[in-house]
């Protein structure tokens, strides 16, 4: 910091604010570049892009007070005693915030999905569009949406494994389904949800958009903001934490099958995500899923 208090010794206090702040800001976004998959940074105790997101937010208010106890007499004063205070402060404010906000954004992504399981089965297409562009607006308006692709050919082949991996899990629970009824549950409780989709009232280029919105929509906010916050805190856990969230707002369908092939479907698409950090792998292994199970080769 020696350099910094030559520079702003003898400037303003908005000067100081304006040379201090795009430094620390140039450091978040240099441990954003360089964080692993997911933005996780274990070291940092935070993602890097909600570093960034704090720099802009509440840097120049910060570096304001900071200048002003520790060089506005021209010596410095109790440094890092203040910095420790004020950067918590205001990272606790960050937190409470986002905390609010992600509260706000499910509650708007849960009352977006019950039209799914309340409407009739001839309204599914309309209420997939629903449910899926609130997904997607709530994704976008929670910020970075641009960072989490990164598509490269390996990331999408993980994606196109997982597809194909996840159809052979299904396909081999389909026959533990019709083997031994597991809690009652059979073959009807698997139609009904595929006629939601192949159905003769809906021609084929609408049920192909509809899936690419289900994809895209649900990878969007269950992966791309769901999990990227709870993956600094859970690691490898929240994949499944995630999952286990929209399987309970599937519950809402009352179709036990249906929850658990949420469960196990956004593990998967969850695993996908955390292991390339590209969304677009995850959003590929989704809508080749989709297609193959609800279109080309539906099982049961």
């Amino acid at each position: 910091m020696t350099d910094e208090k030559v520079i702003v010794k003898d400037q303003g206090l908005a000067e100081r604010s304006a040379v201090l702040a795009p430094r620390l800001r140039r450091g978040a976004v240099e441990a954003a570049r360089a964080a692993p998959a997911m933005g996780r940074n274990e070291s940092l105790g935070a993602a890097p892009d909600d570093l960034v997101s704090m720099c802009d937010y509440h840097l120049p208010v910060v570096i304001l007070r900071l200048t002003e106890r520790d060089f506005g007499d021209g010596t410095p004063g109790k440094g890092p005693q203040l910095c420790d205070e004020d950067l918590t402060s205001a990272l606790w404010g960050e937190k409470v915030d986002k905390a609010r906000r992600s509260a706000l954004g499910l509650a708007i992504v849960a009352a977006g999905m019950m039209p799914l399981f309340f409407l009739p089965k001839d309204d599914f297409a309309l209420s997939t569009f629903i449910a899926t562009g609130c997904m997607a607006a709530v994704a976008v308006a929670s910020g970075g949406y641009r960072r989490l692709f990164a598509p490269r050919v390996w990331t999408l082949g993980v994606g196109a494994v997982s597809a194909a991996g996840l159809y052979a899990l299904f396909y081999a629970g389909n026959l533990a389904v019709v083997a031994f009824h597991p809690l009652g549950v059979g073959a009807q409780a698997e139609t009904s949800i595929y006629a939601l989709i192949a159905s003769s009232g809906n021609l084929l280029p609408l049920q192909v958009l509809v899936l690419a919105c289900d994809s895209v929509g649900f990878e969007s906010y269950f992966r791309g903001t769901l999990q990227s916050l709870a993956a600094p805190r859970l690691g490898p856990a929240a994949p499944f934490a995630v999952a286990a969230v929209d399987a309970l707002i599937h519950a809402a369908s009352f179709n036990i099958l249906w929850v658990v092939a949420t469960f196990l479907a956004d593990s998967v698409w969850g695993l996908t995500y955390y292991r390339t950090g590209d969304l677009s792998s995850s959003m590929l292994s989704h809508f080749a899923w989709d297609v193959a199970i609800f279109m080309v080769a539906p099982i049961g």
